[in-house]
């Protein structure tokens, strides 16, 4: 990250630190265990994936991250994740919300991290709210709202980070073997020929993707009770780039052609399903 973007990072950081740390020297352990981190690391990309009936909101979740050395970065990482482990607690219980293990997944060596996303929000304890909400994020977050992510590197440059241990090795695989991913996409392609040259930050979002992913993940949360949200046209993904320039920072979206198109069918339909045209799931 840049400076200045490091900075912004960092703020948000400390508002976090402000209301989870135990002490007053635990901001500083993690700005320097932070610092210490990024500076062994280099570009990410991250995808998320379709979810199936049943799956949690991370189950397709991974990242790659291209660093100078797999090994440094690791341990860089394990180091970060110490401190915050031991400096953030729940207040309510005094537990950490963040748990780090050095684990074994297949061959892999990896780092483990647990976050406890209800003592977060606060949702701890033996009363009828903390229940109810604890199931909502245990069917939104999976493991009863305490999902793990698991760390390790595929090789001497590239570490992969996923939320499933079947994931995690999937993953290495793929990485290892070199072969082409989304890279080669048509789709990709035509918007990416949209967006402006020397982003530091570019994302694609496929509307059809995103509303499946959004669709499975309400019918999950109501326990099947509602609408099916209706399907996007078939359509090239929306783009966002994103650098940071002297004037500040520039960000443009991009829309192609089939996405707007898209848009006015999807809309029409919307507007029949409110109608009364549409069918309620079974």
């Amino acid at each position: 990250l840049s400076p200045d973007v490091a900075k912004i990072v960092n703020q948000f950081s400390q508002i976090g630190l402000q209301q989870f740390a135990e002490s007053s020297g635990d901001d500083k352990k993690f700005d320097e265990a932070m610092n210490r981190q990024r500076a062994t690391g280099g570009t990410t990309a991250t995808m998320m994936g379709l979810l199936r009936p049943g799956d949690s909101i991370f189950s397709s979740a991974v990242s790659v991250e291209r660093v100078k050395s797999s090994t440094a970065h690791l341990k860089a990482s394990r180091e970060l994740l110490q401190v915050m482990s031991e400096g953030i607690k729940n207040k309510s219980t005094g537990e950490p919300i963040y748990t780090v293990d050095d684990v074994k997944v297949g061959d892999l060596k990896a780092i483990e991290l647990t976050t406890d996303l209800t003592g977060i929000v606060g949702a701890a304890g033996d009363n009828p709210a903390a229940e109810q909400m604890q199931s909502i994020f245990g069917r939104m977050f999976g493991n009863g709202g305490k999902p793990r992510a698991y760390m390790a590197a595929a090789d001497d440059h590239n570490v992969v980070t996923a939320y499933t241990k079947e994931q995690l090795e999937r993953i290495v695989v793929h990485v290892r073997s070199a072969a082409k991913g989304l890279e080669t996409d048509p789709q990709i392609a035509k918007t990416n020929a949209l967006l402006p040259t020397g982003a530091q930050w570019v994302a694609y979002v496929s509307p059809q993707g995103l509303l499946q992913w959004v669709d499975v993940l309400v019918r999950q949360g109501l326990q099947g009770q509602g609408f099916q949200i209706p399907a996007f046209p078939e359509s090239d993904p929306i783009g966002l780039a994103a650098r940071v320039s002297d004037s500040g920072l520039d960000a443009e979206l991009v829309l192609p052609e089939s996405v707007v198109a898209g848009l006015g069918q999807f809309i029409g339909t919307v507007q029949q399903l409110f109608q009364g045209g549409g069918v309620p799931l079974p």
